[in-house]
């Protein structure tokens, strides 16, 4: 699969902490989880390429 990879281990852990067992902590978790996505160089680097029309070159980072 294509795709920045930060942002889908981030999405694989959200997912496995709160599978089947939601809780009251487990949305600042997942927001925490997404926010480090937001702030990645990964994000910058797909919003750019979206723009330009290219594909983008994710780093994991």
């Amino acid at each position: 699969a294509e795709g920045a990879p930060l942002s889908i281990a981030h999405a694989k852990r959200a997912v496995d902490l709160v599978a089947g067992r939601p809780g009251a902590g487990d949305e600042a978790l997942v927001n925490e989880l997404a926010d480090r996505c937001f702030d990645s160089a990964d994000y910058a680097e797909g919003r750019t390429a979206f723009a330009e029309k290219r594909k983008p070159a994710f780093r994991g980072q």
